[in-house]
């Protein structure tokens, strides 16, 4: 059996449990019902249909974890593990006879393990010198398969734009930038779709915002389908994280915005390969306002937006998820470790 260890709050978002969910669906399609183990965000992955074991403890201090009998107690052979917290000693204290996945974007790159995904562009930042074996680049951005199947369009005029931080916004980033681009005069006539996530603790503040300004903005809470919506979007204001990695599978021009340390390298590179504009870390209003000011030129330039867009599109395909999943299932079949 594929274990899968993962948690998911307001204070580190969902995009650590949205991630495994989609590897997850992909080795469901392939008979492998995974079983995750999480501290936090045992609710997301119920609701989304597979099993998971609470466990005790403080998703932000692993030092004390050690899986070892529940591993054996579910029948276990192979681990995918997801946390910034989960250092050296986390592996060593795991059972010898069981193989180890990992997803890296934060933390020590020599931890040993069996494989390794690093899926952001700016992979070659990092040797990994004790992974048995890699698979690196956006070709293996895990996400959701409507994110490979849905059309995509050519952009080049901006007349809607979406506004996207993440699961969580514990920061409350996006009323920052409704706010910003709402006084933007190089935005007039532009409407935005805000996207609230399921862990959004100012979802309720957003929703008050949005209703101040007279029919600019649609707050769209709950989305089950993202693909759809972005592909209403001409253009998108987006924190970096995975949801960069969407908006590139569906062509979506964007202005970026590091709004955490392990994804200020991610947007320099993203911008540097002339897929997105980068904006300053938004920590007030003052950079938010930045960010709109960004996106106003950019809608002075519909051939840079075409640009964008057609690099986008060639760098992410969607069927990350699909190859992560080959790749444990074969792991896997190798037998315990000895």
């Amino acid at each position: 059996m594929i274990g899968i260890r993962a948690d998911g709050n307001s204070k580190i978002g969902t995009g650590h449990i949205m991630r495994c969910l989609t590897i997850a669906g992909a080795l469901s399609k392939q008979d492998t019902a995974p079983l995750f183990f999480c501290i936090d965000g045992g609710d997301m992955v119920e609701k989304a249909g597979f099993d998971c074991v609470r466990l005790e403890g403080v998703y932000d201090d692993l030092s004390g974890e050690d899986l070892s009998a529940q591993l054996s107690r579910h029948g276990v052979t192979t681990l995918l593990v997801d946390s910034y917290f989960a250092g050296a000693g986390y592996y060593d204290r795991l059972p010898k006879n069981v193989h180890t996945a990992r997803i890296f974007d934060l933390g020590d790159p020599a931890v040993p393990c069996d494989l390794l995904i690093d899926y952001n562009i700016n992979f070659n930042d990092f040797n990994f010198p004790h992974a048995g074996k890699v698979l690196l680049g956006p070709r293996y951005a895990p996400l959701r398969e409507e994110f490979s199947t849905a059309p995509k369009r050519q952009r080049e005029s901006i007349s809607q734009v979406l506004i996207t931080v993440g699961g969580a916004d514990g920061n409350n980033v996006a009323e920052k930038l409704m706010r910003a681009v709402a006084g933007e005069r190089g935005l007039d006539g532009v409407f935005f779709h805000v996207v609230s996530g399921a862990a959004n603790p100012w979802a309720d503040s957003l929703a008050e915002a949005a209703s101040t300004y007279s029919g600019r903005f649609l707050v769209h809470q709950n989305v089950q389908d993202m693909a759809a919506l972005m592909n209403i979007a001409d253009a998108a204001l987006t924190a970096g994280g995975s949801t960069l990695y969407e908006l590139c599978a569906m062509g979506v021009p964007c202005v970026a915005l590091s709004i955490a340390d392990n994804q200020d390298r991610m947007v320099e590179a993203m911008e540097g390969a002339g897929i997105m504009i980068s904006a300053d870390r938004v920590a007030g209003a003052r950079d938010a306002q930045c960010a709109a000011r960004e996106l106003a030129i950019l809608r002075q330039h519909p051939a840079q937006v075409r640009r964008m867009a057609k690099a986008a599109r060639s760098m992410v395909d969607g069927a990350g998820a699909r190859r992560i999943a080959y790749e444990m299932i074969q792991l896997d079949n190798r037998g315990p470790n000895v």
